[in-house]
């Protein structure tokens, strides 16, 4: 986990979380983005699971522009209270890249997210998600965007 960055409210995180492989495949991950409030400032109230379509990136929900702070669609709601985590799927950005790639079907790729999601729950149960906030059991909203949604 990287240090975090803050800017107003917000808390940015960066994850590598393991995943399921296919039997006698090298073990795989995901990589992850998570931005969440800071807890003095913002009280968390639900934790948003963000898939990109095809093959963009976990910055389609994480897209910054210099000095423009709540841009980014995971800052905009993190100052609302939401814990966002957003990834880059199976085979895309800083993930695993399964060789030959047609190994990524669209079951792989929810199954790698489901996968995925379970190690951020456990790590947000336990407070190693955000250790600004500690320990939380919040409410999951899974948010995709195109073959991110079929996905979810």
């Amino acid at each position: 986990m990287s240090e975090p960055t803050t800017a107003f409210c917000v808390a940015r995180y960066t994850l590598r979380l393991e995943v399921a492989g296919v039997r006698g495949a090298p073990a795989w991950h995901l990589s992850a983005v998570v931005v969440g409030p800071s807890p003095e400032k913002v009280t968390p109230r639900w934790l948003l699971f963000c898939v990109p379509g095809g093959s963009y990136r976990a910055t389609y929900w994480d897209f910054r522009v210099p000095g423009k702070f709540g841009y980014s669609f995971a800052e905009h709601l993190a100052g609302h209270g939401a814990v966002v985590v957003a990834v880059d799927n199976l085979g895309t950005g800083a993930s695993s890249r399964p060789a030959p790639p047609v190994q990524v079907t669209i079951d792989l790729m929810a199954s790698a997210n489901a996968d995925a999601l379970d190690a951020v729950r456990s790590r947000l149960k336990k407070g190693g998600l955000i250790p600004e906030l500690g320990p939380a059991d919040l409410p999951v909203v899974g948010v995709g965007h195109s073959l991110g949604g079929l996905a979810v």
